[in-house]
């Protein structure tokens, strides 16, 4: 296993929080939990939601805030699965200190007082031990276009109590400094405040304009609480009620404040923060003099189709991750868009337990239709803004692609999907491959008739509906990996099955059902029997390497031996829907 393979399998781990859950037929997932679960994951009332809430300013350009700890045990799993990543980590840190010598300057006496407080502690009860929480409440969210996070800490005093151990060991006083009463550890350079402080049960940061410091350190800090909050508001209440989502994870992105920030029109808090920034030397170009109110008006034209991105959890519980993402787009796009998808069989339902599963469903003559529509309402109306003639320019472009003809059969199509049910990767190449490749088309025997007629050994095959028929794999050039391919069709899409027996399944797959919502794209695959199968290539290898080399590799295989067992299918799930471009990511786990 390399270290890109180990970093994946250390990102499969750390990146729950980012979109993972169970492989369902459906997205609503409150029928797979228990009603301990379901209440788990109703978002918090008004009166359960963390002070910080009130810390959050209700014209903040971005947000994203997790109000739940993560339950018990699911975050025990996680921690099991990743203890042997924890083993080199702790080695490398040892023998950093043994690299390291004596120190001189403050930064390397610092360095070394860190590893020396972290060693030994490079686990769940060392992390717990120095105050850090591993099931915290979060907030990522701005003043202005400038961050604060927010995270909850387990024991604020065992934390400070570290710090200070550093700074006696490394003989060096951490940079101290007041916001009104409130102390923090802060630096400043080149009229850029970064500034950490621990708050009551939380560790602060946020990085502002120096010359701002007097306004946005105190609402940093939450000794002072901005006019109107999110709370107040109600965005993020009604953001969790919108999308479904638990209390967990959720927040967005908002395009509109921030282009009207970026336009040097921002209201309130965004305006004073943006023109802060701007006097550091931002690189942001000012819009040309004669052309401003007519580009203003254009870029607020194009975030108004695209009003936020928005984001969050629908079910966290000790077996399933189901995280959600959407582009919201305005209602003429987004019901443009969405009759671009189309159904294929299989494709976004359950993923079973296979090894990999991947399409897509699009119709390409209404795909065409679409951006002929959009191309033709440009020209009409194309955009005046000197900044914005690229877009003008590629549209003609497109044009001329679109102008093009296309075969008869292309705009039949309607998507195709690929499903590995196992293999033995013992071997490589591998072997024994079960599953099976479909293309969804209206006609699909142009599509035969068209392969036929460019590869002459097809031509003898007589094709019997949804009866398989044996392919000549050797007259067609088939790698032998793919062993006993058969091929069926219906009058919606046709099929070839790989491995043996797998042709008395064709009929099933070419019957499958599609969801009533067709994704556009659907991709998943089994993480654990996936790592599983990179540990078996890595192991193959090894016979015959020097012993340093396969010590080396052999504990890298260690380190990921814990995902292989609770890490089951990951699918994610891109729909057109009429209220924009959707994701839906989902993992189960063991």
């Amino acid at each position: 296993m390399n270290r890109f393979q180990h970093l994946l399998a250390l990102l499969a781990a750390l990146g729950l929080a980012f979109g993972v859950g169970c492989s369902k037929k459906s997205d609503d997932v409150t029928g797979e939990m228990t009603a301990e679960q379901r209440e788990a994951n109703a978002p918090p009332s008004a009166d359960d939601m963390p002070a910080f809430v009130e810390l959050i300013p209700a014209e903040t350009p971005y947000v994203f805030v997790g109000l739940k700890p993560v339950p018990e045990a699911l975050v025990g799993k996680m921690f099991k699965a990743i203890e042997p990543i924890f083993e080199p980590a702790q080695a490398e840190l040892k023998a950093e200190l043994a690299r390291m010598g004596e120190p001189q300057s403050d930064e390397d006496k610092i360095a070394k007082a860190v590893l020396e407080e972290l060693d030994g502690k490079l686990n769940r009860a060392g992390l717990k031990s120095l105050g850090i929480s591993d099931r915290p409440r979060y907030a990522l969210y701005g003043l202005g276009l400038m961050p604060v996070m927010r995270i909850e800490l387990a024991d604020p005093a065992a934390l400070k109590a570290a710090i200070g151990r550093v700074e006696a060991k490394a003989g060096v006083k951490a940079p101290v400094q007041k916001a009104g009463e409130t102390e923090y550890y802060g630096v400043t350079e080149d009229d850029v405040t970064i500034a950490l402080a621990i708050i009551g049960n939380e560790l602060v940061l946020t990085v502002v304009p120096a010359s701002q410091n007097a306004t946005l350190l105190p609402l940093a800090f939450g000794t002072q609480k901005p006019e109107e909050n999110i709370k107040k508001s109600g965005a993020i209440t009604e953001l969790m009620k919108t999308h479904g989502y638990g209390g967990f994870a959720a927040g967005y992105v908002d395009n509109r404040i921030i282009t009207e920030t970026l336009l040097g029109e921002g209201k309130g808090l965004n305006g004073t923060v943006f023109t802060a920034i701007s006097t550091l030397g931002s690189g942001i170009p000012p819009l040309p003099a004669e052309h401003k109110a007519t580009c203003s008006k254009e870029f607020k034209s194009i975030a108004a189709k695209a009003p936020r991105f928005v984001f969050g959890t629908k079910a966290v519980t000790e077996t399933m991750w189901v995280s959600h993402f959407m582009l919201e787009l305005d209602g003429e796009l987004a019901g443009a868009l969405k009759d671009i998808s189309a159904p294929v069989p299989g494709l976004g339902t359950d993923a079973g337990d296979n090894l990999f599963v991947g399409g897509f469903g699009v119709d390409v003559g209404k795909a065409i239709g679409f951006l002929k529509g959009r191309v033709a309402a440009a020209k009409a109306a194309p955009y005046a803004c000197p900044m914005l003639a690229g877009i003008n320019n590629g549209l003609i472009e497109m044009e001329q692609g679109l102008n093009q003809p296309l075969p008869p059969f292309v705009n039949n199509l309607r998507g195709a999907y690929v499903v590995v049910k196992s293999a033995d990767t013992s071997t490589m190449p591998p072997k024994n491959i079960k599953g099976y490749a479909l293309i969804a088309a209206d006609k699909p025997e142009q599509l035969v008739a068209m392969a036929q007629g460019m590869v002459p050994p097809l031509a003898a095959v007589k094709l019997d509906g949804e009866t398989p028929v044996a392919l000549p794999a050797a007259e067609l050039g088939i790698p032998p990996m793919i062993e006993s391919p058969h091929v069926a069709h219906t009058d919606k899409a046709i099929a070839v099955s790989f491995g043996a027996g797998e042709e008395k399944t064709l009929g099933k797959a070419l019957g499958a059902k599609s969801p009533d919502s067709p994704p556009l794209f659907a991709f998943g695959y089994d993480v654990g029997k996936f790592m599983g199968v990179m540990q078996a290539q890595t192991r193959a290898s090894l016979a015959g390497l020097p012993e340093e080399y396969r010590k080396q590799q052999e504990a890298e295989l260690k380190m990921v031996e814990g995902m292989t067992q609770i890490f089951g299918m990951v699918l994610s799930r891109l729909s057109l829907t009429d209220k924009g471009i959707e994701l839906t990511q989902n993992l189960s786990i063991e």
